[in-house]
């Protein structure tokens, strides 16, 4: 069943794609890493901590198989959401699959079918799917052949080099769904979405957190929210992450902040939160967490 969950931006998460390890017959997830964002995966951690042990590899899903939890999906057609909710509509929002990709090779197209059934069935959710294969996705609700207004599709970006081919497949998708956003986390460099967001209702914005988790610049972040501010496109601002660095010194509300002596002149900056998810310790133009507009009918 969808299980309540503290990520910022949905209610519910669920997992209807698992995978079991051939040999031990341990259950957990599977997918494969496609670009520098995955380097850190958090389900790629959880899964070999308490899952079929096995990495997000082309090796490692050898070792493995998915299957369907038949049971998952048939309580994804029945449950009932518990508000009040995050956006502060009369919705529940759902992020299914977060521990793996829907539209990654290894799924087949019957499932997804399926579960595109699921969503055309319960309208009173909201549904927020991120994918980084957002060129499968187009096909697939191509051949659904039918509009699912309460999907929120959304595909992940960490730096330009991702940037423009993901965001041109997404805009594809732009007459099947309700509406697209961006996940840009863990944000890795200067993103400059220019004519980009043309399409794009929602821009979800996160620093990198976890073991090893690499620096995020507070200009990046800043460069992003002021170019959603010109079009008119709500910002969500999840997280600062673990490793923070800003070209000025500036308020992060942490007592053991200081001058960290760069190549560029830069301060490193530290809060208790370890993922960074507090708003009380960012500068406050950075507490932003804002929702998109979207009509009865999505």
């Amino acid at each position: 069943m969808a299980q309540k969950t503290a990520i910022q931006w949905t209610d519910y998460t669920s997992n209807p794609i698992r995978a079991r390890h051939k040999v031990t017959g341990k259950v957990g997830h599977a997918c494969i890493k496609v670009s520098d964002g995955c380097k850190n995966c958090y389900a790629e951690r959880m899964n070999r901590w308490r899952g079929t042990g096995e990495p997000f590899t082309p090796a490692g899903m050898a070792n493995v198989e998915l299957f369907m939890d038949d049971a998952e999906m048939r309580k994804l057609e029945t449950f009932k959401p518990r508000g009040p909710f995050k956006a502060g509509g009369t919705r529940a929002m759902v992020f299914p699959f977060d521990m793996t990709d829907l539209f990654q090779d290894a799924v087949p197209s019957s499932w997804i079918q399926r579960f595109f059934n699921v969503v055309e069935k319960r309208r009173n959710i909201i549904w927020q799917v991120l994918t980084k294969r957002p060129a499968r996705a187009y096909l697939e609700l191509r051949a659904f052949g039918r509009k699912l207004p309460n999907l929120w599709l959304g595909t992940s970006i960490e730096n330009q080099d991702v940037e423009h081919f993901r965001t041109y497949d997404l805009r594809e998708i732009h007459d099947l769904v309700g509406l697209l956003f961006l996940s840009i986390e863990p944000l890795l460099g200067p993103v400059n979405l220019g004519c980009d967001l043309i399409g794009m209702s929602w821009v979800i914005v996160g620093g990198e957190s976890g073991c090893g988790a690499r620096e995020c610049q507070i200009d990046w972040v800043r460069l992003i929210r002021d170019r959603c501010l010109v079009t008119g496109v709500a910002f969500f601002m999840k997280q600062v992450g673990r490793s923070i660095l800003s070209t000025v010194k500036e308020d992060f509300g942490h007592p053991d902040n200081r001058f960290f002596d760069a190549p560029l002149q830069l301060y490193r900056y530290r809060v208790a939160d370890s993922h960074g998810g507090n708003p009380e310790e960012w500068p406050e133009d950075l507490r932003v967490r804002e929702w998109p507009k979207v009509t009865s009918a999505a």
